[in-house]
């Protein structure tokens, strides 16, 4: 059985001094019950080295899912690809669709330029990722797993799983968001599904004013 935790990604991370917020408490309770109760050989989660990175921009963190899963006995899984890694997969972020919008010659408003941008990452960068999960899981695919992703991620991911005849459960979502990040979140996803179409053609513009591909990941030049 394939268990699914969705979250806030600031929950999987947690100052090394150990402070836990109420968002951390709530994640780790959630956690440690569902090891418990469905004893998983794995558990693994959408994170990465380049994630903890980022986490610690402002003060040290470290790993929290991996001190929960080992603290109980269970090995844990690092499945989100790092940066190089996405580079070569030609994955762009809503950061570089944006910036790619913003150069196409018939200006696009800025009101439309986050969705948009955020529409590109979830039609167009979002499958490449979500395969990248299965893809390093399947040396456990036969084991019950929980597996933790950022919740906008629980319904395609499961999809997916579901396509390859994995059974997928949800366990908790939207641990950690707010009030204000669930609205903007569904709003990001709404507009995805229902513009699938203006999206596509945003699409084959950029490919038309560069040549006929898309550009490198706008972030390649940082990882040398």
């Amino acid at each position: 059985m394939f268990y699914l935790i969705g979250v806030q990604h600031s929950v999987q991370s947690i100052p090394v001094k150990g402070l836990e917020t109420p968002y951390h408490t709530e994640y780790r309770a959630c956690l440690e019950q569902a090891i418990r109760t469905y004893k998983p050989a794995v558990v693994g989660e959408e994170y990465s080295q380049d994630s903890l990175n980022r986490a610690a921009y402002r003060e040290p963190q470290e790993f929290f899912t991996k001190e929960i899963a080992e603290k109980a006995g269970v090995k844990h899984m690092l499945c989100d690809p790092d940066f190089e890694t996405r580079k070569t997969m030609s994955y762009q972020s809503q950061y570089c669709w944006s910036l790619l919008i913003a150069e196409l010659w018939h200006r696009i408003p800025d009101s439309e330029r986050d969705l948009l941008s955020r529409g590109l990452e979830i039609v167009k960068d979002i499958p490449l990722r979500e395969q990248y999960w299965l893809n390093e899981l399947k040396p456990v695919l036969q084991n019950d797993i929980i597996f933790v992703c950022g919740d906008s991620h629980i319904d395609s991911f499961a999809e997916l799983l579901g396509s390859q005849k994995i059974v997928p459960r949800v366990i908790k979502r939207k641990i950690g968001m707010t009030p204000e990040l669930i609205q903007q979140a569904d709003e990001q996803i709404q507009f995805a599904k229902a513009n699938r179409d203006r999206i596509e053609e945003i699409y084959k513009k950029i490919e038309e004013e560069n040549g006929g591909t898309i550009p490198s990941p706008c972030y390649a030049s940082l990882l040398g």
